[in-house]
């Protein structure tokens, strides 16, 4: 292990402890990636013993920080140290002594401390750790520090999840009952608190992990209740599963659809960015939305789904997919931009497969479907992918990795060119049929644009002929 003392942050707090007297420990989640060989600076958190703003302003002047003050306890201090945004977490000890504080945290493996005069070589040797994380930590498992856990903060559930998910550790038996028989607690936590730590379990790879103990634990349900709905609806016979296992399926296969399309495609066209790591908000990123839309995908097809000699079909469900995941976006404290991103993907998700089933695949159908998704291109291919992946034994991957071989070909010869000419434009419009300048005019061409998605209008001719159709002009 390093030598934590070379570190300048540490250094400064070792010297302010020196100045001030007064009794400082790394604590959380710095001890434990320490021990994991996995420490960055981007996670210091401290526990103060007293005085601690004299402590805090002390520390705060080494590096001309600014002093967040989040409540009676607790400070943060920012500042920039080599070109980078960092922050620092002060904190009063809870209890009379660290082994009192420590016993207020959420699980084991967070739940250890050191006294900064002693992060020298032999760190392991003055480990404060009254819970055994150390052994969690060897033993790869996620432990809460006491029973009323869970009741003390709700939002642990999701943290479990999330550290749970992180690590590849197991929970273990007793954990997984405090949080069956406290997931309901998550309704009375802030919206903000919950998104936080909803979508950073979402972002790792292994979220189905997660997503799984979440349904096990109930806590599925609690956050989307609507998803329920989704075991009551049986697809068509292309389909293996009911709608509610195929958008489990969907989620699980998102990674190897993603590996896949990178192992046939990704040295072809530089698609694979913006990064499905790229920060949207504050702990959601690119991936955590695709996760999310991949999960509500289909849900459209619980308001469209209509059965017609012996066949179901769900005609449009991915228009009336939109309006509802914007609103379950915005229940679970989703940003607009966020927002803007699962709405674009759920109406898009059947873009590829409409495109593969078209006799012929024109450079026009391509260039719309590039230009419409833009910045989503990536989480639409790959869900595109998953989707198939999970329907069953009959889904054409073949005819659909063609298509996206054909996207990808023209998507690389494009280049800085960012729109695509209407087939018809207003004022052509406005020619052929003699109507004024008027609302309609734009919802015609609305109108045209989506036919033109699905692919049932190519060309100006057929866009002439469907004008003719639409106003009945001979």
């Amino acid at each position: 292990m390093k030598n934590l003392k070379n570190n300048r942050i540490i250094d400064a707090v070792i010297k302010t402890v020196k100045q001030t007297r007064i009794s400082v420990f790394l604590v959380g989640g710095a001890v434990r990636d320490f021990i994991r060989n996995d420490f960055n600076n981007n996670d210091l958190d401290f526990i103060v013993s007293a005085s601690l703003d004299l402590f805090v302003e002390g520390f705060s002047k080494k590096f001309k920080g600014k002093i967040i003050v989040w409540n009676e306890n607790d400070r943060r201090v920012v500042f920039r140290m080599n070109g980078e945004n960092i922050h620092v977490d002060f904190a009063l000890c809870k209890g009379e002594t660290i082994y009192d504080d420590l016993k207020f945290r959420d699980i084991t493996i967070n739940a250890m401390a050191i006294d900064v005069n002693f992060v020298g070589e032999n760190f392991l040797d003055y480990l404060i750790d009254p819970l055994n994380g150390l052994r969690d930590i060897y033993g790869k498992k996620i432990r809460v520090c006491s029973d009323r856990a869970f009741i003390n903060d709700p939002v642990r559930v999701l943290r479990v999840l999330r550290f749970s998910g992180r690590f590849g550790y197991t929970i273990d038996e007793t954990t997984i009952n405090l949080m069956k028989d406290s997931s309901f607690l998550i309704t009375m936590v802030a919206v903000e608190r919950v998104k936080k730590e909803f979508f950073s379990v979402l972002n790792y790879k292994n979220q189905m992990f997660s997503i799984e103990k979440m349904i096990e634990i109930g806590l599925l349900k609690i956050l989307l209740p609507e998803i329920i709905e989704f075991k009551k609806i049986k697809q068509g016979f292309q389909h293996q599963y009911d709608l509610f296992n195929h958008s489990i399926q969907t989620v699980d296969k998102l990674k190897k659809a993603e590996d896949e399309l990178i192992k046939q495609f990704g040295g072809k066209a530089d698609l694979f960015k913006p990064n499905l790591d790229e920060l949207i908000e504050e702990c959601v990123n690119r991936r955590s939305l695709l996760v999310f839309s991949a999960l509500l995908h289909d849900s459209g097809k619980t308001q469209t789904v209509q059965i017609k000699d012996n066949r179901i079909t769900f005609n449009g469900h991915e228009k009336e997919g939109r309006e509802i995941n914007l609103i379950f976006s915005k229940r679970i404290g989703l940003g607009k931009n966020a927002q803007k991103i699962v709405s674009a993907i759920t109406l898009n998700h059947m873009r590829i497969l409409s495109l593969s089933l078209l006799e012929d695949l024109t450079l026009r159908s391509v260039k719309r479907f590039i230009f419409d998704l833009k910045d989503i291109l990536n989480e639409v291919l790959i869900l595109s992918v998953a989707d198939a992946m999970a329907t069953g034994g009959n889904a054409d991957l073949n005819n659909i990795f063609r298509v996206i071989a054909e996207v990808l070909k023209v998507y690389k010869s494009l280049h800085n060119v960012t729109e695509i000419d209407p087939l018809l434009n207003g004022n052509e419009i406005m020619g052929l049929t003699g109507f004024n300048n008027t609302p309609q005019i734009g919802v015609i061409l609305n109108e045209l644009r989506l036919l033109e998605c699905s692919g049932q209008v190519e060309t100006r001719e057929d866009a002439v002929k469907w004008l003719k159709r639409r106003v009945n002009i001979n």
